[in-house]
């Protein structure tokens, strides 16, 4: 479970940052691949957790799966890329 108190799905859950994004905002992510140089990464991904390194509203992590190697692979990610906040007009602030 994340601190939103759902459960993660790999590769579809975000840890954000919840003093500048709310919890449940869906966020299309377009990032360069950890898998394959000069490959970027697209998908829908929803802001559900929070980390200790997660600070400031530019700062994401995304949730790969549970176990030793999806672990790994994530404390080695830091890719740089883009995130588009679908975020309602009534909820804008």
């Amino acid at each position: 479970f994340g601190s939103s108190q759902t459960i993660l799905e790999p590769m579809h859950s975000l840890a954000i940052d919840n003093n500048y994004i709310s919890f449940h905002v869906p966020v299309w992510i377009n990032i360069n691949s950890y898998k394959k140089e000069n490959f970027i990464y697209t998908g829908l991904f929803i802001a559900q957790d929070t980390g200790a390194a997660i600070k400031g509203p530019s700062r994401y992590d995304l949730f790969l799966g549970h176990g030793k190697e999806k672990e790994e692979i994530a404390g080695s990610l830091n890719s740089k890329g883009k995130a588009w906040f679908l975020i309602p007009k009534e909820m804008k602030r």
